[in-house]
């Protein structure tokens, strides 16, 4: 199976809302779903009943009580999917206010978890989501992931046990005790400290609610109040690190289940208390790991920890039907795609959908009006209202139970999408010939477009031009114009390397009428001189490169070079961009790298640390430190200083700019495309030669 571009939006998306408008004849399989799972029904059998159990891990530096509290209507798609799912919440998590109401009861053995993004505060897990170690260290390296997932398996146990005795089992006790031990290997053996601790709440959940439990030839356990339980529905959802939460969740859900089997002896293969246990469906929203080190540092792939790309990040078949919504226009080095493709193929229960627009465009969180995008008050008219409806479709398609028809009338507005953005997304969409393929393929073509607009309008009037930016806060303008200085200082190193790239790699015929060594010798002395980032150290034959890339085993990014090779391919023939794309990316689409501040995008600290790192290079080798000055690659003052005050203190540096763009001499910026994980560290989409286009791809 390949993966697909999204598919156009009908009308009837505007108001999801309206089940029988919006599902039209797949209402149906809505209704019959909900039947055969949720209606007690069955005469013969009043008191049997199901639970079902929806699990939220909103994104880094999402938090819907924060969104709330401000009422901006920044809430995340996954905050909007939790606000659609019935029943009871865990208490404290989030504002009374945000509680599903349902003063008959109808929904008491429905249960919802909401896990706040890393970088945010998360006081039931000891995360203030404040300060150098908890916000920094949560938003740049995912710091408080694990206990995370703890926590969201402590909650599955505690809502079985809810259910009967209205009260909770595992407190923060329990799970303080279990994040003590690693948390990396969901096949971890038996006699794991980790997996020593889930048996013992498994353990400690049978004893206390073991009255209610079927014994094998059982017809009815000895308490049959307030209801005798036949089976658990669960479904999980996430977004960016909390996607990637969401997948390492189930992979630890799944053993969990498979373990409570195996100590009740149970014949099913996965049960909880020894109700037989189904999960449904997994909804992704754009997963990036980048746990430990980010994917921004050249030494580093952001899998670290619990988020092992191949042990934990993996769909399993246990996991149902899998989503996996992903981002067409995001390119920022720290935010990797982990896709759920392993290698060249998706799982047999996974579908991955690339959409149009950033990170956030995908899985929410701007506010209407950021970057003068979004005109509409409550946000009808955002991007990320399209891959919202798609996800709602698709869960309740699979059996989730999602109740908007009966949420609260803000929650529903939340999910609507004006006539014009549905129309705008089309004609977007009809403008691309690749429907289906490899998931980098087709990133790659809206990549082209997006560089082929940008570049039309920085030949064509700037910036400024933009009627998201005339109408856009001062604030926003003055950030949006400093990305785009950037942006045209990148162009420019682009038409540098073309120029010595070109130098380095012409033919014999075409080269000056030298001695091979003098040739050599003349190329690289010119090239030092001229060099401006480590973008172009590819076209060195000499021992400089090898000393860089000795220094840094994961290198310099094999992409940027290929990126920029692939640009150069088509660099001479962009034109205007179609009018469906211009529109988009003005109204719609956010500039991700210019809203990578550090006020409001906590990764700023993974740039010190790069700074930091390479300061003690440039500090303990004076043959690197001179190479790297002749190259113009060295560390300004400004930048020496931060990272000597990071290093000295651990602190952000005062006075520093707001500003955290990645650095350019690591690779980043708008001329590169994004990195692609495919099931390993080691395995990148975006990395493999492409037989198509004869290049690598």
């Amino acid at each position: 199976m390949s993966a697909r571009l999204a598919e156009p939006a009908k009308k009837t998306y505007q108001e999801p809302a309206d089940k029988e408008t919006f599902f039209g004849d797949e209402a149906g399989v809505v209704d019959r779903a909900a039947i055969q799972r949720e209606h007690r029904t069955d005469p013969k059998n009043p008191c049997d009943t199901n639970l079902f159990i929806g699990v939220f891990f909103d994104g880094t530096g999402n938090n819907y009580a924060g969104s709330f509290n401000r009422q901006d209507h920044s809430e995340s798609n996954v905050a909007r999917l939790y606000s659609a799912f019935p029943g009871l919440s865990v208490p404290g998590v989030l504002p009374p206010q945000t509680d599903w109401v349902d003063p008959e009861g109808r929904y008491d053995n429905y249960f919802r978890i909401y896990v706040p993004g890393v970088g945010t505060p998360f006081p039931q897990v000891g995360d203030s989501g404040g300060g150098w170690i908890d916000g920094s260290l949560g938003g740049a390296a995912g710091l408080h992931g694990q206990v995370r997932l703890l926590w969201a398996l402590a909650q599955v146990i505690n809502a079985v046990h809810r259910f009967f005795t209205r009260r909770m089992l595992l407190g923060h006790e329990a799970i303080d005790a279990a994040n003590q031990a690693p948390m990396i290997d969901p096949h971890a053996p038996a006699g794991h400290p980790i997996i020593r601790h889930l048996k013992h709440w498994l353990e400690t959940l049978h004893e206390a609610i073991r009255p209610h439990i079927l014994t094998p030839g059982q017809k009815r356990p000895g308490n049959i109040r307030p209801a005798i339980v036949r089976h658990l529905y669960l479904a999980t959802f996430g977004f960016s690190r909390g996607a990637a939460e969401a997948r390492a969740f189930v992979n630890w859900l799944v053993r969990l289940c498979k373990l409570d089997a195996q100590l009740l002896g149970r014949p099913e293969p996965m049960t909880l208390a020894g109700f037989p246990l189904s999960h449904d469906f997994l909804g992704l929203f754009d997963t990036v790991a980048s746990v430990g080190l980010a994917n921004l540092s050249v030494i580093a792939d952001g899998h670290g920890g619990w988020a092992d790309a191949q042990r934990a990040l993996r769909v399993p078949r246990e996991a149902g039907r899998c989503l996996h919504l992903v981002a067409a226009h995001e390119n920022r080095r720290s935010f990797p795609l982990d896709s759920i493709h392993v290698g060249d193929e998706l799982p047999a229960n996974g579908k991955e959908l690339v959409y149009p627009g950033v990170h956030s465009d995908i899985g929410g969180g701007y506010r209407p009006g950021d970057q003068g995008k979004g005109t509409e008050e409550l946000g009808a008219d955002m991007l990320s209202r399209l891959p919202l409806a798609e996800m709602y479709r698709q869960a309740r398609l699979a059996g989730v139970p999602l109740k908007l028809e009966h949420a609260e009338p803000d929650v529903q507005d939340g999910y609507k999408i004006t006539p014009r953005t549905i129309a705008d997304f089309n004609a977007y969409l009809d403008v691309f010939e690749t429907r289906s393929g490899g998931t980098a393929a087709i990133v790659r073509e809206h990549w082209r477009r997006a560089i082929e607009w940008r570049v039309h309008l920085h030949r064509h009037g700037g910036i400024a031009a933009l009627t998201s930016y005339q109408r856009a806060s001062t604030l926003s303008r003055n950030r949006l114009a400093s990305a785009w200085a950037a942006f045209g200082e990148e162009l420019a190193s682009f038409r540098r390397w073309r120029g010595l790239h070109r130098r380095c790699f012409t033919t014999p015929d075409a080269a000056p009428q030298q001695p091979p060594a003098e040739r050599g010798r003349t190329t690289f002395l010119q090239t030092l001189m001229t060099m401006p980032d480590f973008s172009s150290l590819a076209c060195l034959a000499t021992p400089l490169p090898v000393l860089i890339l000795d220094r840094f085993p994961n290198g310099l990014d094999p992409s940027l070079d290929g990126d920029w090779r692939r640009i150069d391919g088509f660099f001479d023939t962009l034109a205007r961009p179609p009018a469906a794309v211009a529109t988009l990316m003005d109204h719609y689409v956010h500039d991700a790298i210019a809203g990578f501040l550090a006020d409001d995008r906590t990764e700023v600290i993974g740039h010190l640390k790069d700074l930091v790192r390479y300061k003690q290079l440039l500090d303990g080798d004076e043959r690197f430190a001179l190479n790297a000055r002749r190259l113009g690659i060295s560390l300004s003052d400004e930048e020496q200083g931060y990272a000597a005050y990071y290093e000295r203190t651990g602190r952000i540096p005062p006075g520093m700019p707001v500003d955290a763009r990645e650095p350019s001499w690591l690779g980043a910026g708008y001329l590169r495309s994004r990195r692609i994980y495919a099931g390993a560290d080691d395995v990148l989409l975006t990395a493999q030669h492409s037989a198509a286009d004869g290049e690598v791809a």
